[in-house]
């Protein structure tokens, strides 16, 4: 908790963005450097997927919404490129370093996979409404949903083997939650909206 409270605060009076002050307190106290805790620990690992999705929410917080509307195609091929050419590229390295195909497409996943480090540089020049940074968010909050959607069938077949079967439940399963979360989210979102006049 000191850390968390302490650390941005310090960065941010020598103007360096606290996000990047907790990261690198990060990498100081992690496993490679003062080893002030051991690799894979639970704690730590939830720590710090917890941060990556507070990232992605407080930019998602800061998008606006009708400009990301305008631009949701632009963002859509963008997430695919991004997703795409890192995914394919990294598997084929797996590939040729002599892994099987279901670590190498993992390795690609973890390629294609990226966040918004930059954001809070960007949050601070309020440069969020401009129209390359809303396709950006966007992008990348779509590649990092097919990454993990790559890595959660990658790890059922590694664990209980290939099936026709198996990965066709996968997925019908996620072509029907992820539409369920994004248009039924975003309805429930405009109801208190409407009903106060907002």
């Amino acid at each position: 908790m000191a850390i968390i409270v302490g650390v941005p605060a310090l960065f941010r009076r020598i103007r360096i963005p606290g996000v990047v002050g907790l990261l690198l307190t990060g990498v100081v106290i992690g496993p490679h450097v003062l080893g002030v805790f051991p690799e894979h620990h639970p704690v730590m690992d939830f720590l710090g997927e917890l941060g990556q999705l507070l990232l992605m929410f407080s930019a998602g917080m800061e998008i606006d919404l009708a400009l990301f509307r305008q631009a949701q195609r632009r963002s859509m091929i963008f997430g695919l490129l991004t997703t795409s050419l890192p995914l394919l590229l990294g598997t084929i390295v797996g590939l040729w370093s002599g892994y099987q195909f279901v670590s190498a497409v993992v390795l690609g996943s973890l390629l294609a996979s990226h966040t918004l480090l930059a954001l809070s540089i960007i949050l601070r020049l309020g440069a969020t409404r401009l129209e390359p940074i809303v396709i950006t968010v966007g992008a990348t909050v779509m590649s990092d949903t097919l990454s993990l959607i790559v890595f959660a069938i990658c790890a059922s077949t590694y664990h209980s083997g290939f099936s026709v079967s198996t990965l066709a439940i996968q997925i019908i399963e996620i072509a029907t939650f992820v539409p369920l979360i994004l248009v039924g989210l975003s309805r429930l979102g405009r109801v208190p909206a409407e009903k106060s006049g907002i």
